[in-house]
């Protein structure tokens, strides 16, 4: 029976961890990893959903940050490259 491989987007993660541990739990670690493959982003554009779990972020008395005008030009300069990508994994 051939080990199951890694899909490439989680290889890095696998190389950490299996620095990290023994030959039997490097396995399982593969294992999982194979196992759960879908659960894992596989490019910055994978946008997930997971309505099983919903939870609130407590911010306490905090007031909303705005953002500098500098911080929104780098934005506007950035949304085609953002557009370009998320029509390219048919986001859009």
């Amino acid at each position: 029976m051939s080990t199951p491989s890694v899909s490439p987007h989680l290889q890095e993660l696998f190389d950490v961890t299996l620095e990290q541990c023994s030959l039997s739990p490097a396995n399982q670690q593969r294992q999982a990893a194979v196992r759960n493959d879908d659960t894992f982003a596989k490019n910055s554009m994978d946008i997930g959903y997971c309505s099983v779990l919903e939870h609130d972020i407590d911010t306490g008395d905090a007031h909303p940050i705005s953002n500098s005008l500098l911080a929104d030009l780098r934005f506007l300069l950035e949304m085609p490259k953002m557009i370009f990508l998320m029509r390219c994994y048919r986001l859009v």
